[in-house]
């Protein structure tokens, strides 16, 4: 029998996660959009995140798979303070190098790529094809888009949201907060 899993939020980050854990879990989700018994991919509601304390009894892991760095935070928080052990999720085709270090309920999509000495913070997303080079921290609930490059002794701050195919250059220090365009590069 496969352990229960909750994953906050049936969008589009939500679904990728299910996808790929429904083979390791019995997988079900909360969301406040979607009214308990709807069933998403496979998946059946079972309440708003207002009943995240009720579910505890029935669910010890989650997930919170949440494209807005705020909402990921404040919901991760009351998760951890309720009991909830926060999954981290690396999918089979992303590289996570030994010598990194994720924490709590990172997300590490397909095809990302996560070096030496890097640091991911929890509940920070690496989306699919982004790479985060050596000794890189990037910092808690951060967001780096798709195809995104975190260049090496770059610090991403506190939910910063990196847009897709962007460039950090090396030893750029963004702060907390940050917004940054798909596109962008960012230079010292």
């Amino acid at each position: 029998m496969k352990e229960k899993l909750l994953i906050v939020g049936t969008g589009a980050l939500g679904r990728v996660v299910l996808e790929y854990l429904s083979d390791k879990y019995d997988c079900s989700f909360v969301d406040d959009t979607y009214e308990e018994g709807q069933e998403i991919g496979g998946a059946r509601v079972v309440g708003s995140t207002a009943r995240l304390e009720d579910l505890h009894k029935d669910f010890r892991r989650i997930v919170v798979a949440l494209d807005d760095n705020v909402l990921r935070q404040m919901i991760s928080e009351r998760a951890k303070i309720v009991g909830y052990y926060l999954v981290s999720v690396i999918f089979d085709s992303a590289y996570v190098s030994p010598d990194a270090k994720l924490d709590d309920g990172a997300i590490v999509l397909n095809n990302a790529l996560v070096q030496t000495g890097a640091v991911i913070g929890c509940g920070a997303v690496i989306c699919p094809g982004a790479v985060v080079q050596p000794d890189t921290n990037i910092d808690i609930y951060s967001l780096v888009g798709t195809n995104s490059v975190v260049r090496t002794y770059s610090y991403v701050g506190k939910r910063v949201r990196i847009g897709s195919g962007c460039v950090i250059c090396s030893r750029v220090d963004v702060p907390d907060d940050t917004l940054i365009d798909d596109g962008t590069a960012l230079r010292l």
